[in-house]
């Protein structure tokens, strides 16, 4: 969480590390461990980092590139690929009228950083030190400006994940190993379903609940999942590897309700497929990920 000063969201979507070091770095080790924790016991965890976290953590030696700091700062990697588009057409660089430095809000006060301890921040870009402004400008961003931050939970990640075959994989698969599959293909749910204590896929409230399923949005979709399973995201290997089971309830005025260590939807033998749609829909919208009763 973001609340807590040690990440922030950045493209909406990825996790990374804040650049203010007020925490203690045992706490990003805490979260390296746990991190390395999930992969092991093969837990999937309900955030994502961007891809450059596992490009540090595996291949350490790779050189960074604008590209890795697209999912951290689109407009800033944009900005960098249009300084290189420039260099190569023969256009005068100065012109953006560019030193090496940075301005950054900090706490609603604006500072201006040096992107290097070793070149004065004032130094004009110009198109000699084009590309040396562009490396140390993704150098800053993606490793000084959180550096101990960074070590710490690299330390934490090691120290849990030892297995040596884990620095094997590349970025892309480690990314699905901590923080699941980001494309559904939610036909691969139906298909893998099972059903129990006398329901089959010919109930009738099995097919109303596919029905309804069917015309959930992805969102609908991820809440359900996220009710029936405890978490919104998919292990490797997506939805059809998954043991999901419909199990058939008894009590037509209660709610569903879900096991979410087994996966198990508990899905009472409604009268009509009007009270299943209205229970079905109030259940995924009131719950936390566990059992709503």
């Amino acid at each position: 969480s973001p609340d807590y000063g040690m990440f922030r969201i950045v493209n909406n979507k990825y996790s990374w590390f804040t650049s203010y070091n007020f925490q203690d770095p045992r706490s990003y080790f805490l979260v390296g461990a746990i991190i390395g924790l999930a992969i092991h016991n093969g837990i999937v965890l309900p955030n994502r980092f961007p891809l450059v976290v596992y490009k540090r953590l595996l291949t350490p030696k790779k050189q960074l590139t604008v590209f890795d700091v697209n999912q951290i700062d689109p407009v800033v990697s944009k900005s960098l690929q249009q300084i290189q588009q420039m260099l190569i057409q023969g256009e005068d660089v100065s012109q953006l009228c560019l030193t090496f430095s940075i301005t950054r809000d900090d706490f609603d006060k604006i500072v201006t950083v040096p992107l290097s301890n070793n070149i004065d921040p004032d130094t004009e870009v110009t198109n000699a030190n084009a590309n040396l402004y562009i490396q140390t400008y993704i150098q800053y961003l993606l490793v000084n400006s959180i550096k101990d931050q960074f070590e710490a939970f690299r330390q934490g990640f090691d120290f849990t994940c030892r297995i040596p075959i884990y620095h094997q994989v590349e970025p892309e698969e480690m990314d699905i190993l901590v923080s699941g599959e980001e494309v559904l293909d939610w036909a691969a749910l139906k298909r893998c379903a099972k059903y129990i204590d006398g329901y089959d896929e010919n109930s009738k409230q099995v097919k109303w609940f596919w029905e309804l399923f069917n015309k959930f949005s992805n969102e609908q979709k991820l809440m359900f999942l996220k009710f029936a399973t405890g978490t919104d995201r998919v292990p490797v290997g997506g939805l059809g590897n998954m043991d999901f089971v419909i199990q058939r309830g008894a009590d037509p005025k209660r709610l569903p309700i879900s096991h979410t260590c087994f996966n198990t939807f508990t899905l009472p033998a409604y009268k009509n497929q009007k009270t299943l749609e209205k229970f079905v829909t109030m259940a995924i919208q009131q719950n936390e990920g566990f059992g709503f009763q």
